[in-house]
């Protein structure tokens, strides 16, 4: 357990047993606004907080470059945001250039976008599974109120992170997520969390892409 005297940001980082990633001393790049989370994620985020009245730690899988990041900041007290910062798969079509332009400094873009809330996010730069082991490692089942999933997009992906955040959530947290939408009729994150709410009796909401997973235990 994290203790409330504590700077959280540090405390976390003794537990881990990493280093304060903030000070890496990275140049600081402009302010990048690009992202998709939008005002569906946002409006069911603050339903979420208003039902859970208070959100200390949040857990997010997959970040980009901060957009959700820096919303999640100022609804908890910190935010533990895992990226391994090299996109996933649907990231490296050239077509898209918007987001292959992006691809080379994805990491320290999401540092600068971050650097002014610093004291509330702590970045692992590593693989959810790598992130998972290390928290299993460190004793964090249980320690986390809400659980953005938001990383790898395909459903062997999409269910390793929904299997594994149910051991890291508290007992009355949220496991939410996005692109509910998302790839048309495949669907592949829709089709997994509905998969993965009927093995563990799970109910389902959604407001756009935005999807949460109800009535747990």
């Amino acid at each position: 357990m994290l203790h409330d005297d504590m700077n959280h940001l540090d405390h976390m980082c003794r537990k881990l047993g990493i280093a304060n990633p903030w000070q890496d001393g990275l140049e600081i790049l402009p302010f990048d606004k690009h992202g998709w989370f939008d005002e569906c994620s946002i409006q069911g985020l603050l339903e979420a907080r208003e039902e859970l009245v208070n959100i200390k730690f949040i857990l997010e899988l997959g970040s980009w470059i901060g957009k959700s990041t820096r919303f999640l900041a100022d609804i908890s007290e910190l935010v533990v945001a895992v990226d391994h910062w090299q996109g996933s798969a649907e990231h490296q079509d050239t077509s898209r250039e918007d987001v292959v332009i992006r691809l080379p400094t994805l990491y320290q873009q999401f540092m600068s976008n971050c650097r002014p809330k610093s004291n509330k996010i702590l970045p692992l730069k590593m693989s959810t599974s790598a992130a998972f082991e290390l928290f299993r490692r460190k004793g964090l089942q249980g320690t986390f109120d809400l659980i953005y999933v938001d990383a790898a997009h395909d459903r062997e992906s999409v269910l390793h992170d929904l299997t594994h955040s149910m051991r890291m959530i508290s007992t009355d947290g949220v496991i939410c997520g996005d692109d509910w939408n998302w790839w048309g009729k495949e669907a592949p994150v829709r089709r997994e969390v509905e998969s993965f709410a009927r093995m563990n009796k799970l109910g389902i909401t959604t407001n756009g892409d935005f999807w949460r997973l109800k009535n747990r235990r």
